[in-house]
């Protein structure tokens, strides 16, 4: 498989780039730090100008997500996208220090529900920061763990496409 990867330098992305690698697939990184801004759509259409078999939409930056997706669908790309389960929260539940987050999280979410490419695949937290507010986020799932569900989403995902 080839990979488009939008966040790989930071957090959960550095992962997965060495997952897949170590797997033989092909990993192209999309950052700031080499020129791909999600918050951007020239940016964001820039990205999708590379071939890839499946978008891992993994960077955060308020909709920046699901500007990604939103291109990804229009363009018919396959494309997982990474959550967090912060949209399991009822809205009026969530403290004005998590709202930006929620509300970024929702858009992505409720985008999913009107598209027909790709999966949204989400994990808790782990202890300390948000779940000292809210203890039912807490989330046990290594990060092998979420690399092997990742990478088996996308399996499915990139199957689905030749199959169609």
């Amino acid at each position: 498989m080839i990979i488009g990867l939008t966040g790989h330098t930071n957090g959960f992305g550095p992962y997965i780039k060495k997952h897949f690698e170590s797997n033989g697939h092909t990993v192209i990184g999309f950052s700031r730090s080499n020129g791909y801004d999600i918050k951007s759509t020239k940016s964001v259409d820039k990205m999708l100008d590379h071939k890839f078999d499946v978008m891992i939409n993994n960077a955060v930056d308020m909709n920046g997500q699901s500007k990604v997706l939103s291109r990804c669908c229009n363009r018919q790309q396959q494309v997982v996208s990474i959550g967090s389960r912060i949209t399991d929260l009822r809205s009026e539940c969530i403290s004005e220090q998590y709202r930006a987050e929620y509300t970024a999280k929702m858009m992505l979410l409720n985008t999913y529900g009107t598209i027909k490419w790709g999966q949204y695949i989400s994990w808790g937290y782990h202890t300390g920061g948000i779940t000292d507010c809210y203890p039912e986020l807490e989330d046990h799932t290594t990060i092998t763990q979420a690399l092997q569900q990742l990478y088996h989403i996308c399996a499915i995902v990139t199957m689905r496409e030749i199959l169609e």
